[in-house]
């Protein structure tokens, strides 16, 4: 396993992960846009070379917003995500971040544990954010 910063030539397997997980994927130039742009930051995991979970953020002053975060279905489960979410947040404090926020579909509870589970907490909600019952909850973490 190696985790590294994602860069331009990780750019296919980035939208296969994507188009994967997401039923909304973010298309090949979305993809490219976000792993070149100056005030985002991607980190990834790869298994012999291949990218099997990634987070993404973007940089604004002493605030980062998650963007994605993503594990392939068949390494789901074994902590990778967790080991991306913490190693991104030492990186952000280190670079003078002082908040993390994300947003997070009220019902994705595999995705509110592992937030909670890094210490971030609940400060509001959008009410059909999602579509109709499908609430976001904005969570945020001080570093």
């Amino acid at each position: 396993m190696v985790v590294r910063l994602l860069k331009q030539e990780d750019l296919d397997g980035l939208v296969s992960l994507e188009q994967e997980l997401f039923d909304n994927p973010f298309g090949t130039q979305s993809c490219l846009e976000e792993l070149t742009e100056d005030n985002r930051l991607y980190l990834g995991i790869f298994n012999d070379g291949v990218l099997i979970a990634y987070v993404g953020v973007m940089i604004t002053l002493d605030t980062a917003d998650i963007i994605k975060i993503g594990v392939t279905k068949s390494q789901q489960g074994k902590g990778y995500a967790k080991r991306l979410m913490m190693l991104l947040l030492q990186i952000l404090k280190d670079n003078g971040v002082k908040y993390v926020m994300l947003e997070v579909e009220h019902q994705n509870f595999k995705a509110i544990n592992l937030y909670t589970g890094c210490g971030f907490e609940e400060i509001s909600e959008r009410k059909n954010y999602y579509g109709e019952n499908s609430h976001a909850k904005i969570m945020r973490l001080e570093l």
